[in-house]
């Protein structure tokens, strides 16, 4: 028997969960090809900011992993028996979230770049920094069923994402000249 109260109560937190550790697998190849390749020499010596090529980076890597999974969401919440408007607060909280997130994990991609087995290390760093998006998104869905108001956790997850998208490109490109700079 399919039990849809325990669905419903632990369904967002399955799509949550499993949309962070989809995107951790991918941070691992966001700079490190740049670095083996010696491409990232051309964009420290290029004539235009290091920060702009990160912030360029992180948009992509956005668009191609966090976009098509906040738009997939509603389809996986009816499939984990959420209502229509769980699915609908779900996708928006991954759309703001999985922004947080890649800029997050491009810094800890920018920490551990040069660094051989690096998944562990990468892992320490960054998720301890997920944790209050994934409370933030998870709250938004869930928000429906305790009957809270949404535009504070929609702010929060908006605040999040400016303070990421501004703050945190000059702190992973200052990392990314490190491997390059003569000893």
């Amino acid at each position: 028997a399919c039990r849809v109260p325990l669905l419903q109560m632990i369904g967002v937190g399955i799509i949550w969960v499993t949309a962070v550790l989809t995107w951790f697998l991918s941070f691992n190849y966001l700079f490190q090809p740049a670095y083996d390749s010696g491409q990232l020499e051309h964009w420290v010596l290029a004539p235009y900011s290091l920060t702009a090529v990160v912030i360029i980076k992180v948009v992509i890597h956005w668009l191609f992993y966090g976009l098509p999974f906040a738009l997939c969401a509603p389809i996986f919440g009816l499939m984990l028996a959420l209502s229509v408007k769980q699915c609908g607060l779900l996708a928006l909280g991954l759309l703001f979230g999985s922004a947080v997130i890649c800029f997050l994990g491009a810094l800890g991609a920018a920490l551990t770049i040069g660094l051989g087995e690096r998944g562990i290390l990468l892992g320490l760093l960054v998720i301890p920094l997920f944790i209050p998006v994934l409370i933030a998104g998870m709250s938004l869905a869930y928000s429906v069923q305790i009957g809270t108001t949404i535009l504070s956790i929609i702010s929060l997850l908006v605040g999040l994402l400016l303070i990421t998208a501004t703050v945190l490109p000059y702190f992973i490109a200052s990392p990314l000249l490190k491997p390059i700079t003569p000893k």
